[in-house]
């Protein structure tokens, strides 16, 4: 059921309008002042966006999908994101395009109140999947046992149901038209949520579920694992290396072959003693190996206290320094943290702004902000994916497979 336009009002020059045909909404000229480079550039943005994000969300799903051995809730969840992704990147990017290059909105009223909806869904129910793979590595390390109650196939379903509905049902009163409506407003460029005749809109409660909360989530449960990893590192660590000093005693077992050259020109006293039991050791009989054996207990020894100290002291600080897999658990959750607040910020300062001003945003904070919105949906892939050793070789999987079927 498409709403009737009379519920609520277009945006145009700050003031309610209503657009009745499709031809109104043509006339209504959007990115009014932004230069025409600002608006090929982010035009071009968009291309790249699409030539990179449509592939590799789709190599990911057909991936993991193919390969067995991943077939886990984390995965599931990866890919319910990366086709998420997908289908934002082949309807997102499209019609900024078209926005961009026209300066105008010529889809009509039905798309205009469509566009939004599925627009802000996709977003949403990608944002819901990485918390969900956060979640679920929180769970892995922090409540092991836990675990496998808690992901079951009919709990894996529901919980992509969950993703699915939970921002479907914030979406549809708008739609609607009972908690504002999908309109167009000038200022910010694009079919929106603006306020309906009553003066509600659902925008704020939209804005605070989708990417506030999301956020605070995501940051709070990376930093825990990372601590939680840490933490069971150092008592690893000291399990493996009691602090109790090396004994001072002869630690290694020396060999019978020992250099005896070193030995003649440390003990030239000695020498002869030393030639004839090498002559005898040569031999290979056990008489002369117990002879070297009883001349060595008679030799006087080096003290061997600072090399055990300085060995000590080198296993104390490799056990101290973060191991590889450290490292790449550390990047991850930098790369994760970092392409959200990189594609989901600058949306937040935009529509921050423009609720304090009440005007236009300053131009190269829109493209900004629907540049990085658009490439938000390609990292996605590379981060969790190409960073994951496990899940590279589905890739490798699918090109072997895909090499094979050529021959």
């Amino acid at each position: 059921m498409v709403p009737s336009p009379y519920k609520c009002a277009a945006i145009v020059n700050g003031t309610a309008k209503f657009l009745i045909s499709d031809a109104d909404y043509s006339a209504v000229i959007l990115y009014d002042g932004y230069s025409q480079g600002l608006l090929t550039f982010g035009s071009v943005c968009c291309v790249i966006s699409m030539i990179i994000g449509i592939p590799g969300n789709l190599i990911t799903v057909v991936a993991l999908a193919k390969y067995k051995k991943v077939h886990n809730a984390t995965a599931t969840f990866i890919m319910n994101m990366s086709f998420t992704d997908l289908l934002l990147l082949c309807i997102s990017p499209p019609l900024t395009i078209s926005k961009l290059t026209t300066k105008s909105w010529r889809h009509g009223r039905v798309l205009c109140e469509l566009y939004p909806l599925v627009k802000h869904l996709l977003v949403a129910v990608s944002i819901f999947s990485i918390i969900a793979v956060t979640i679920n590595r929180y769970i892995l390390i922090g409540h092991p046992r836990l675990y496998r109650k808690m992901y079951k196939k009919r709990n894996i379903a529901i919980m992509l149901a969950v993703i699915w509905l939970s921002p479907l049902l914030t979406v549809i009163p708008t739609y609607l038209g009972k908690w504002g409506c999908y309109n167009l407003d000038q200022a910010v460029g694009s079919c929106t949520v603006v306020r309906d005749q009553n003066n509600r809109s659902s925008k704020h409660f939209q804005f605070i579920s989708v990417l506030g909360l999301p956020g605070i989530l995501i940051i709070l449960f990376y930093t825990r694992i990372y601590f939680i990893v840490r933490k069971s590192k150092k008592k690893t660590r000291k399990t493996q290396n009691p602090i109790n000093p090396l004994p001072i005693e002869n630690s290694d077992t020396e060999e019978s072959t020992t250099n005896n050259t070193s030995l003649i020109n440390e003990y030239p006293d000695n020498r002869e003693k030393v030639i004839v039991n090498s002559k005898s050791e040569f031999s290979k009989t056990t008489t002369s190996a117990q002879n070297i054996d009883t001349y060595k207990d008679k030799l006087p020894k080096p003290p061997r206290i600072r090399r055990n100290v300085l060995q000590r002291s080198m296993i104390l600080l490799k056990s101290s320094l973060p191991t590889r897999k450290d490292r790449r658990l550390g990047s991850m959750i930098v790369a994760i943290l970092v392409a959200f607040c990189f594609g989901y910020v600058p949306t937040v300062i935009s529509e921050m702004l423009r609720g304090i001003t009440l005007q236009q945003n300053q131009p190269p904070l829109v493209i900004t902000s629907l540049i990085l919105l658009n490439f938000c949906s390609c990292f996605n892939p590379v981060i969790y994916v190409v960073m994951s050793k496990e899940y590279r070789e589905a890739y490798k999987n699918l090109f072997k497979c895909s090499k094979r079927m050529k021959k």
